[in-house]
């Protein structure tokens, strides 16, 4: 008990017994004149308690630390207030007063608080950290709460909106998309997460991408909201991208031919995509590369089984070997079976003297590509299911037969197997050729390689045509979405080249694009033409010819016909039910 520490119980000592002063969670001491220490409360008690019970070292400690005879003496306790005293691992802040001639002590142990103040100070390095690094990218950041309030924007950001507008508040994620006409809603209404906008100032085009923060998995802790510079378009390519550049999927035709070399390279980096079904064939690719498996590539038209075929060669260790290419559709019969197995001296009329060596002898230690496959003739099908079989070929005329080292790619867009059972196609020859299969999916089932696709040739053809283009409009983008696409990646590759052609500003529009294309993005996906399609054909005219009256500014045209922007877009991307139309 507190009357066994001392003899005389002072009036301080009373107070303890104020249940007040027990609940307080600061430990309460009292120092007399004389020196002598006393508990006020529970609080007090406690601290006692890690002295051991010695109100004699507590004594020591606070007379050692806080000078307090000195204290004592001038009956000022100024000096002592908010000092941080240590005892047995804990740490408090000292405040005080005189009460009477006795000085009063309050202990606010700030251990916890001592640590969360460190943990806070590290958080606070890592964020000063991560905000220094935001800060020296060069793509525009913003990062937003759950609730899409901006709580970080680095200063390339800031650099792009102020190139929009000098003055400019965003708070939200809201006022972000409003300045800069992005992410606007699709089909169901949900906000599209990518768009391009462009930077006035510089004349650069920004890709935007909105991207969830996700905290263990599950709960959405807010969103980034990436602004990439599409370099490729800025009409001044690094001098690497020249060398770099990669070949067109498709194979699409682009005067000058000794530009088009001079900035292809086949690759399986060529092979634009990053959706699963192009992951995928580019797994299989490097896998099957290696082997001197027969491959079939199956597809329609246009999808790049070229590409994919001269990227089997390059991947192999047949590289340094030849990679002979054969249309089967495109020769005669006739020609065809002295082009694939050549012929001797005086095998038919006009013969060279010399001979001539066929394809497959020409392809001899490399890579035979067999394009077409489905449109050779029965007969040559059986001498190329021989040359499978017996890997040796003889040639027209010829006595003997050469041994081969070769590999065969086929590639088809026919149904070998409806062949098959039409009697076009011998099934031991499809059998033979089916050892390693791979389907490339048409366009219209990666709809999300498509924004790849036109960087790509945005890079392709800058450098081709020597013109500075930095971008597709919004309105071409979602027609390129809304588009089936029956020429694959060849169509899209030429439809971009035919805006090269013709532009006359830095920005490709609708008005650049084929009339086709514009017409195939109105029309209905089936059987006879509803009101409703008339309606949204009459409504998406009269928004082209808005466009192209404002020269191609959104917000104009919109103003001009009473609708908002979002609506624009939405009849742009070829509804067949606008509402409120």
């Amino acid at each position: 008990m507190v009357t066994a520490m001392h003899e005389t119980v002072p009036r301080h000592v009373a107070l303890r017994k104020s249940a007040l002063l027990d609940h307080l969670s600061e430990a309460i001491l009292a120092v007399s004149r004389k020196g002598d220490i006393f508990p006020v409360n529970n609080a007090g008690l406690k601290l006692l308690a890690l002295t051991g019970r010695s109100v004699k070292k507590l004594k020591e400690i606070l007379f050692s630390e806080l000078s307090l005879p000195r204290v004592l003496e001038a009956g000022d306790a100024t000096e002592i207030r908010l000092r941080k005293l240590n005892i047995a691992d804990h740490t408090y802040l000292i405040d005080s007063f005189f009460d009477g001639a006795d000085l009063v002590l309050l202990l606010s142990d700030i251990t916890d608080v001592k640590k969360m103040a460190e943990d806070l100070s590290q958080q606070f390095t890592h964020l000063l950290r991560f905000k220094m690094s935001m800060q020296c990218i060069t793509d525009g950041i913003v990062i937003t709460d759950a609730f899409e309030r901006v709580v970080f924007m680095n200063a390339t950001m800031h650099d792009i909106l102020s190139s929009q507008h000098k003055k400019y508040e965003v708070r939200t994620l809201k006022d972000l998309e409003l300045l800069l006409g992005i992410f606007s809603e699709n089909e169901e209404g949900a906000s599209l997460p990518e768009s391009f906008c462009r930077d006035e100032k510089t004349g650069r085009t920004f890709l935007a991408e909105k991207r969830k923060l996700m905290l263990a998995g599950e709960r959405l802790h807010g969103f980034l909201i990436c602004f990439s510079a599409v370099s490729a378009l800025d009409g001044q390519p690094p001098k690497s991208s020249l060398k770099t550049a990669p070949a067109p999927l498709g194979d699409p035709h682009c005067p000058p031919a000794a530009n088009r070399r001079k900035a292809e390279k086949t690759s399986i980096q060529s092979f634009v995509g990053q959706s699963k079904s192009v992951l995928r064939i580019k797994a299989i690719i490097k896998k099957v590369a290696p082997s001197s498996s027969t491959v079939l590539l199956q597809s329609e038209s246009g999808t790049g089984k070229e590409l994919l075929a001269r990227s089997l060669h390059e991947l192999s260790e047949r590289a340094g070997g030849p990679f002979i290419k054969l249309n089967c559709a495109s020769l005669p019969e006739s020609l065809l079976e002295a082009e694939v197995f050549g012929y001797d001296s005086g095998a038919f009329t006009g013969a060279k003297k010399s001979g001539n060596p066929g394809l497959f002898e020409q392809a001899h230690t490399g890579t035979i590509f067999l394009d077409e496959l489905g449109e050779m003739s029965l007969s040559l099908q059986a001498k190329l299911l021989r040359i499978i079989q017996e890997r040796e070929v003889q040639r027209i005329g010829g006595q003997s037969s050469k041994q081969l080292d070769v590999r065969i790619v086929a590639a088809t867009n026919r149904d070998l197997l409806q062949l098959v059972k039409q009697g076009r196609f011998r099934s031991d020859l499809l059998f033979r050729l089916n050892v390693v299969s791979i389907t490339i999916p048409p366009l219209r089932e990666r709809k999300e390689d498509i924004k790849s696709l036109i960087i790509y040739f945005l890079r392709l053809y800058a450098q081709v045509f020597k013109k500075n283009i930095s971008g597709v409009s919004k309105e071409v983008y979602y027609l390129f979405m809304n588009y089936d696409w029956p020429g694959n990646v060849r169509e899209l590759g030429n439809i971009i080249e035919y805006a090269f052609n013709i532009i006359d500003g830095n920005i490709i529009e609708s008005r650049h694009l084929p009339h086709y294309l514009l017409d195939a993005s109105t029309a209905p996906s089936g059987g006879s033409r509803t009101l409703d399609d008339m309606v949204a054909d009459y409504a998406f005219k009269t928004v082209m010819d808005s466009l192209e009256q404002h020269k191609g500014n959104k917000a104009l045209a919109a103003l001009s016909l009473g609708i908002s922007r979002a609506k624009l877009y939405r009849i742009i991307a070829g509804r067949k039910k606008p509402a409120g139309l």
